[in-house]
């Protein structure tokens, strides 16, 4: 199925919240989430665990020599012809069972290998390129992998879990790699909506991971997730096409001052560019007398600003007064959009307060008499960089309890603070900036709070229980 790049935003946004609110379950653990207001409680029952010998032992990604050259998306657009129907139709509700309450056909379908061997082989490939036309055809562009990577990602997913729960680690690690990459990939593109596909994918691979190190003697995975890209994803890089996509999507925009138009030009401009925002908006009513209502409610202040610009009052007055509200528009986004975006060059804990102020002061647009509609599509990127922080500090905080069993595997306790490991160093906290939460509420039991960056944050809370024979 062919996707466009509108369709997917809603529905993005909303996969990426209920990936990461779902855990799955294993029959051999006590992982049980809570949700409990904006925080989600897991519980862990955890066993000590020793650095691996040789310590790179487990990786979430392939050494060189297994690498090779080639385009991952190629091999991924294969998949959809060998991945089995039932397992496509029935993906989601599996992945939610415990592995005891799988019926015996989800497994064979699992372990149908075919499609698994495609994710890999895609897995394998040094690049992934996408060749979506963005340049070209803005937010008409098609985004045909979105549609089945969640599906894929389930079924990685659920393959892991099968193989944890039969011991087999050594082939989960290599499964729950696949499902790493393929998040990285499937972000390739440079397209937000792809970026929080590829979050909610990692999400996914995260809760797999927790049920890994939740199994009895399951070996430390402290330095695979070390190993993670950090960060896991690049927000510059998607800000960029961000950024761009209103100037694909009306490359007149930028040429509204290059001559002064005609009233017919300047109608036409501005009904083209209204077109274009009804596609994102999906309202095509209050189109007739449009360039009549602009003139009337914005012209003034139009004036003003563009005097306040370095306009003569002889410019203005040749100038139709729609391509005056236009050009007043298209500056008026442009110092909206840049106090927007340039945050992300910025850590999200010193970024974040003037995220949430600039998100504030367009969201109060809409309560105005003016509302500019080039700002009033402007994406909700403030969250995004939310969700992708979230999942930061949900895989340092398992980077942190794999330093916990460790520690446990020398001390045959749980440290005090985690300021006592020595062996490794313990991440922060990538929202706060700061060592994570923890706390010792019993010789076998401590919690370790992530992702607390400010009041009702939707942050993690761990309760750890160290096994009670390997406690002193």
């Amino acid at each position: 199925m062919k996707t466009r790049l509108l369709t997917l935003v809603i529905v993005s946004l909303f996969t990426v919240s209920a990936a990461h609110g779902q855990v799955s379950l294993i029959a051999s653990n006590d992982k049980k989430p809570v949700k409990k207001s904006n925080v989600t409680e897991l519980e862990l029952t955890i066993s000590s665990a020793a650095e691996p010998v040789p310590a790179l032992r487990y990786q979430f990604e392939f050494d060189y020599l297994k690498r090779k050259t080639g385009n991952a998306a190629i091999e991924y657009m294969k998949v959809a012809e060998h991945f089995p129907e039932e397992l496509s139709k029935n993906v989601s509700d599996w992945w939610d069972l415990p592995i005891g309450e799988l019926p015996d056909q989800a497994e064979f379908y699992i372990n149908a290998d075919q499609w698994y061997k495609l994710l890999l082989s895609a897995s394998l490939c040094e690049q992934c390129d996408w060749q979506i036309p963005i340049r070209q055809e803005g937010i008409a562009a098609l985004l045909p992998h979105l549609s089945t990577m969640r599906n894929y990602a389930r079924a990685i997913a659920l393959k892991a879990r099968l193989e944890i729960a039969n011991g087999h680690f050594d082939q989960a690690v290599e499964t729950i790699s696949v499902g790493f990459i393929m998040a990285q990939n499937t972000a390739k593109d440079g397209v937000l909506i792809s970026q929080l596909v590829g979050i909610a994918i990692s999400g996914i691979m995260l809760e797999t991971v927790e049920d890994f190190i939740a199994c009895d003697n399951a070996p430390n995975l402290y330095w695979a997730m070390a190993f993670l890209p950090r960060p896991m994803f690049v927000m510059n890089d998607v800000m960029d096409v961000e950024r761009a996509w209103v100037f694909v999507s009306m490359p007149d925009l930028g040429k509204l001052e290059e001559t002064i138009m005609t009233e017919q030009q300047a109608a036409a401009k501005v009904n083209e560019m209204m077109s274009t925002m009804t596609m994102l908006e999906g309202d095509s009513s209050g189109q007739q007398g449009l360039v009549a209502v602009l003139m009337l409610r914005d012209y003034a202040a139009a004036k003003a600003f563009l005097k306040s610009q370095g306009y003569s009052d002889d410019k203005l007055e040749q100038m139709p007064a729609v391509q005056a509200v236009m050009i007043y528009y298209f500056k008026d986004y442009k110092i909206l959009s840049d106090d927007l975006y340039k945050w992300f060059a910025i850590p999200f804990p010193q970024a974040w307060p003037h995220l949430k102020e600039t998100d504030k002061l367009i969201s109060q647009r809409s309560k105005t008499d003016f509302k500019n509609p080039l700002v009033m599509v402007l994406p909700a990127i403030a969250r995004v960089y939310e969700n992708e922080i979230r999942l930061a500090s949900r895989r340092c905080a398992v980077e942190a309890i794999e330093a916990i069993r460790m520690y446990a595997a020398e001390n045959n306790k749980l440290p005090d603070s985690l300021a006592d490991i020595k062996i490794v160093p313990v991440p922060k906290d990538p929202s706060t900036g700061k060592p994570f939460e923890y706390k010792k509420t019993a010789s076998n039991k401590a919690t370790l709070e992530a992702g607390n960056y400010e009041e009702n944050a939707r942050s993690y809370r761990y309760s750890l229980t160290l096994k009670a024979d390997e406690t002193k």
